[in-house]
């Protein structure tokens, strides 16, 4: 119960079945637990410690254990989670995570799965919860964004929370051979 204990403190409350059995439990005592609410069900086999409503953490670290091994936050996600909350005009009702492009499963409410290429070169798996590194985010982010003027408000609002520059970004971006409207892009990040 130890081990459990430390999962849940780690993990902010969250923890999945595979780690509820690795911890020494046996399946009815997963079942007791859910029994007794010591536990809650957040996705199939992801588990929350109380019975209320998840903080913007808890629903991250649930999509991530929910998708499992190799996921990691990205895009909006990742972004909010390396920049904190109050982010204007977040989306923060959808938990964003990418994974390999041989993963094939379908995502639950609240969760979107993004299918990335060379995604273990991105990733900050020693985060907790693992993530893609910040300028990988930012630069999906601004590509995802509706218009060229969002995409720049996107890189802009990066470079001025100084916590990336424009030249991590340049050499972000000239290190993916997939790179929508790549000359336009390289353009603007000089210019910032």
């Amino acid at each position: 119960m130890d081990e459990l204990s430390t999962i849940l403190r780690d993990q902010a409350g969250v923890v999945s079945r595979t780690q509820v059995h690795d911890a020494g439990l046996a399946p009815h005592d997963l079942k007791r637990m859910l029994r007794r609410r010591e536990l809650a069900t957040v996705h199939p086999g992801v588990y929350v410690e109380h019975t209320g409503p998840l903080t913007w953490l808890q629903r991250a670290w649930a999509a991530v254990l929910y998708v499992g091994p190799g996921a990691a936050l990205t895009h909006s996600s990742a972004v909010r989670m390396a920049e904190g909350p109050g982010r204007r005009g977040a989306d923060e009702r959808v938990i964003e995570v990418a994974v390999d492009t041989r993963h094939h499963q379908n995502a639950p409410a609240g969760v979107r799965i993004r299918r990335t290429r060379g995604l273990a070169g991105r990733l900050q798996p020693n985060l907790s919860p693992p993530r893609v590194r910040y300028d990988d985010a930012v630069l999906d982010v601004a590509l995802d964004a509706g218009t060229r003027h969002d995409t720049v408000a996107v890189l802009a609002d990066a470079c001025g929370g100084r916590r990336t520059t424009a030249g991590r970004l340049l050499r972000t971006a000239r290190d993916r051979p997939r790179l929508p409207d790549r000359a336009w892009l390289v353009g603007i990040l000089q210019d910032v």
